[in-house]
């Protein structure tokens, strides 16, 4: 798996990220050790993280470009 631990800016909100994370044969993200809060410090559950699509979708695309820096998804 690969770690990512950084901020990520969406629709002018500024979170904080710590995960391990995947993309399993089917290109689906695959979380562990999940840690995401907000500007002020709250933390935001693995779930509603999920159900946030457009917040979801966003931090896919960046974390699949973290991968693909990665010698095509592998661990760096």
């Amino acid at each position: 798996m690969n770690t990512y631990e950084d901020y990520i800016t969406h629709q002018g909100k500024e979170y904080y990220l710590c995960t391990e994370y995947a993309f399993d044969h089917a290109d689906q993200l695959q979380l562990s050790g999940f840690v995401l809060t907000d500007e002020d410090g709250e933390e935001i559950s693995q779930e509603a993280f999920e159900e946030n699509t457009d917040l979801y979708d966003h931090v896919c695309t960046i974390l699949a470009n973290e991968s693909a820096v990665c010698y095509g998804g592998a661990p760096c």
